[in-house]
């Protein structure tokens, strides 16, 4: 992995709309490029996509190919250098959190990219949790044990494909393989390198006591990267491809969380970000000096570069209880007329109880095994109304969530709302405004982590600051504070429910 190409940022002069990023945006459903200009803008026309989907299985897996991903990726370059046919300074990646990929000593992939949805490692969580105090490890790494992450996954490889790990092959996230056959080198940033469980967070390295424990050692991962690192240069065949990229800095690729957080805005306490898509977050960005040891055990705390950290918490699922919910119990309704069905119901009054756990538990119970319970429910309740209850399930979930977070956040912040599967519904972005107290803002960025990835990039290169950026925003949804004293207690039930069912 030849790092000759690695160089050191320097603050570069703004004149008129340049410098210009590119953004790579590396989603679970989707490849994306565009530029944006100086001022945090996209350039129009110049976005290209590609959609993709996840290779599952009835074992769990949940991966990509990550050749196919890479002629995504050029495709992209292809199409949005073209449309925009000028010169670009800086090249910004966001792309899905905790994905792995081996690879040989000439960079060839050994396995598919496997995601954070892969669950077959999820028995090794328990078999961890028996062995080693996920305390002191969560204090360390900001993370739990937990599916989603490398530590069970490389306990799981340990068995499953034994001769892959003796091997001791290179391990790589799918961005940094990608920049590896763009470039000839790969860096690891402080994002992606704390989403994966295996970083710490105090020393700035590849935890120890990890390595340590799971047979591994440090030169098998990419360098973490110092916050004005980025590679330059590019392959031969590729710089004849794309004479636009010549001079351009590769930034070391971000989490899709970090990115998605401030492309909408969220730059510190005041604003707290709520994504909801298939699954769904809550994030805040804080100085990481103002953190202190303690963390919650609930959340995860990541890292968005050497001074600034990310408390965070997720589900699982959010939008994906909304889709199945409505496929299972066959509801026809679609856009308006269901909105207008669902805006009609009273709130709460189903007397129908949900843990919403179709695909398990992340925040704040962390419970890989948790599953979906239906509590409540009677030959009156109308299947309108199980909808609703679901709805508002999730939007309890967030309220736990919310609890946890609590003392990173502002006491008269604003929740930044993000994410089709949220933003389709004023209803549930109403239900969510009365569960957490707070207003809920609508986000109106349309790409927010592709944008969150270039404003990135604008700060590293010196060219702008974040706080001097606009960021656009839509309506506001104020709670209702007879409804938020209903939610609450209705979170008592919900979480009664789940240590009765799940313990």
């Amino acid at each position: 992995m030849n790092q000759a190409n690695a160089l050191r940022l320097t603050s570069r002069a703004m004149t008129g709309d340049a410098p210009f990023v590119l953004a790579l945006d590396l989603g679970t459903s989707s490849t994306r490029a565009m530029v944006f200009d100086a001022n945090g803008v996209e350039v129009p026309d110049t976005k290209s996509q590609v959609a993709h989907a996840l290779r599952t299985s009835g074992d769990g897996a949940a991966v990509f190919d990550p050749a196919a991903l890479l002629r995504e990726v050029e495709a992209c370059l292809d199409a949005t250098l073209r449309a925009f046919g000028g010169e670009v300074t800086a090249v910004a990646t966001s792309q899905l959190v905790t994905n792995l990929l081996a690879v040989d000593e000439n960079g060839a992939p050994l396995t598919p990219v496997l995601t954070y949805a892969d669950t077959r490692c999820a028995a090794e969580v328990e078999t961890l949790r028996a062995e080693i105090d996920e305390r002191a490890v969560h204090a360390r790494t900001g993370c739990r044990l937990h599916s989603s992450y490398w530590p069970p996954r490389f306990r799981w490889l340990t068995t499953a494909q034994p001769a892959l790990m003796a091997q001791r092959p290179r391990w790589l996230s799918v961005a940094e393989w990608i920049h590896l056959r763009l470039t000839g080198g790969a860096l690891c940033s402080r994002s992606v390198a704390s989403w994966t469980g295996l970083f710490n967070r105090t020393a700035g390295t590849w935890d120890a006591g990890w390595l340590d424990a799971l047979g591994l050692t440090a030169e098998q991962f990419a360098p973490i990267a110092s916050d004005d690192d980025a590679l330059a240069g590019l392959t031969h065949d590729h710089a004849q491809r794309w004479p636009q990229l010549a001079g351009a800095a590769w930034l070391p690729p971000v989490s899709d969380g970090v990115a998605s957080n401030i492309g909408s805005g969220c730059l510190n306490a005041a604003r707290v970000a709520l994504s909801v898509g298939t699954s769904g977050a809550m994030r805040v960005v804080v100085p990481s000096a103002e953190l202190g040891d303690a963390l919650p055990f609930g959340a995860a705390c990541y890292q968005l570069d050497g001074a600034r950290s990310l408390p965070a918490c997720a589900l699982n699922d959010a939008g994906s209880v909304f889709a199945w919910l409505k496929e299972t119990l066959r509801i026809h309704g679609e856009g308006a007329d269901l909105e207008s069905e669902l805006a009609f119901l009273p709130p709460l009054d189903h007397g129908v109880t949900m843990l919403p756990f179709l695909t398990g538990e992340r925040s704040p119970g962390w419970n890989p095994r948790a599953h979906f319970v239906l509590h409540g429910a009677t030959a009156e309740t109308q299947p309108i109304e199980l909808l609703q209850a679901g709805l508002e399930a999730v939007a309890l979930r967030f309220a736990a969530c919310h609890e946890v977070l609590q003392p990173f956040i502002a006491p008269d912040a604003e929740v930044i709302a993000s994410g089709g599967g949220l933003l389709n519904s004023p209803t549930w972005t109403q239900m969510m405004a009365d569960a957490l107290g707070r207003p809920v803002v609508a986000s109106a960025e349309t790409e927010p982590s592709a944008r969150g990835a270039a404003l990135l990039a604008l700060e590293a290169l010196g060219a702008r600051r974040l706080s001097d950026l606009t960021t656009a925003f839509g309506a506001t949804f104020e709670p209702r504070p007879a409804l938020t004293e209903r939610y609450r207690a209705a979170l008592k039930v919900q979480t009664e429910l789940y240590g009765k069912m799940l313990g």
